[in-house]
């Protein structure tokens, strides 16, 4: 039986020969396929690759009462309405304060939307969870921020990115206890503070995950996700259809050996006729 479209939205990507914020792009709760295509000029070779998705985002804002602190912005952050951001959470974060961002699979980085920037020079550092599932404990992850600008952390739309092969080994589902004996979703957490007090007024609306694309040639299993490779030349190549899981995937993103175009990319419920 063939399959209904029952809803769907088109934006575009803009290519870039590396990953960047711009080229990724959270996947809408309601999509299960996307179509892509990339009308050049001449032949191009575009890539595409799935993220995972984004389960958790809290804010611990330690100057709360014990009880309080923590404070759930998942919705808002993987909601792809840029209306929607942290408010004013993030105003004047101090190096006690601290960001949470659970992945239900092992993430290559994050890409976020800064609103409102931090003009105040902080350095941002990350530690991801290791340690057992229901006591977690937190080690230090090396990361590239591209939201730092001027030595300003979360100073543009950027992606934090990290090299899960080098931290792979120790990187660990866990649950986080959260307030009066909540726990979070268990998953891939990545912890993030800063070593200064940031602007006054910081906030971002988007975030979303990069995919993990390192393959364990050890024993041959497979860590992530590698990148499917696409070719397009106008009407030539026809546009390409991934039909894919939405509890196991949040985000794609895309990147161009030659950046001659832009890539379409339209968003697809579909269902059995």
């Amino acid at each position: 039986m063939p399959e209904k479209i029952t809803k769907f939205r088109g934006e575009t990507i803009t290519l870039a020969t590396s990953v960047g914020y711009n080229q990724v792009k959270g996947i809408p709760a309601w999509a299960n396929a996307v179509e892509i295509s990339a009308p050049s000029a001449t032949l191009e070779n575009v890539s595409v690759a799935f993220g995972p998705k984004i389960v958790a985002v809290y804010f611990y804002d330690a100057s709360r009462s014990d009880g309080e602190r923590f404070v759930d912005i998942t919705k808002e952050m993987i909601d792809r309405n840029t209306s929607t951001d942290t408010g004013g959470l993030l105003n004047s974060m101090t190096s006690s304060d601290l960001i949470y961002v659970g992945f239900n699979a092992m993430a290559g980085g994050l890409a976020v939307d800064v609103v409102a920037t931090n003009n105040n020079a902080a350095v941002l550092t990350a530690s991801r969870s290791t340690g057992a599932k229901d006591s977690p404990t937190w080690t230090a992850t090396t990361i590239t921020d591209n939201t730092s600008a001027s030595s300003n952390t979360l100073n543009q739309d950027g992606a934090i990115t990290w090299v899960v092969a080098t931290n792979a080994a120790n990187w660990r589902p866990v649950h986080v206890d959260l307030n009066r004996g909540e726990k979070s979703p268990q998953a891939y957490f990545m912890r993030f503070a800063t070593d200064n007090t940031l602007d006054s007024s910081v906030s971002f609306a988007e975030m979303a995950a990069l995919a993990n694309t390192t393959l364990n040639a050890v024993n041959g299993t497979e860590e992530g996700f590698d990148y499917l490779l696409l070719r397009t030349n106008n009407s030539v190549v026809p546009p390409r259809r991934f039909v894919f899981d939405r509890d196991r995937f949040g985000a794609i993103e895309m990147k161009s050996a030659s950046i001659t175009s832009a890539a379409n990319v339209d968003w697809l419920r579909l269902q059995d006729g």
